[in-house]
């Protein structure tokens, strides 16, 4: 069943991708998951994004505000990505975003962070 909606989502995003359009968005994957008859939320869209990164089929890039771009890995759209964004030129990758998000958080629960905000 998960390959299924990984399957799904993978197909939408490689004619987003074909087509040269934006990313689809969380509502618009839940949508074209239920129209294929998948149970889906806002909250679970996450989960086949990640089955795909996992399979090497897709890359993740982040821009700030939430906005992201797919680049295509495998199938007949290798190579090709989905529209990015138009002011910010410098995306991160998901495993660079929890980096500094991890070294974020231990900055903040530091010692000398503390003692900053007394």
């Amino acid at each position: 069943m998960e390959s299924g909606r990984a399957e799904c989502v993978f197909r939408m995003l490689e004619r987003a991708a074909a087509n040269d359009e934006r990313c689809p968005t969380n509502p618009q994957i839940a949508a074209e998951l239920q129209k294929h008859g998948y149970r889906a939320s806002l909250g679970g869209i996450s989960s086949p994004l990640q089955d795909l990164v996992r399979q090497g089929r897709i890359i993740i890039r982040l821009y700030g505000g939430n906005f992201r771009q797919i680049g295509i890995c495998a199938g007949e759209n290798t190579g090709k990505t989905t529209k990015g964004h138009a002011q910010r030129q410098n995306p991160i990758d998901a495993a660079e975003r929890a980096r500094r998000d991890s070294f974020l958080r231990e900055r903040r629960s530091s010692p000398a962070h503390a003692r900053r905000r007394e």
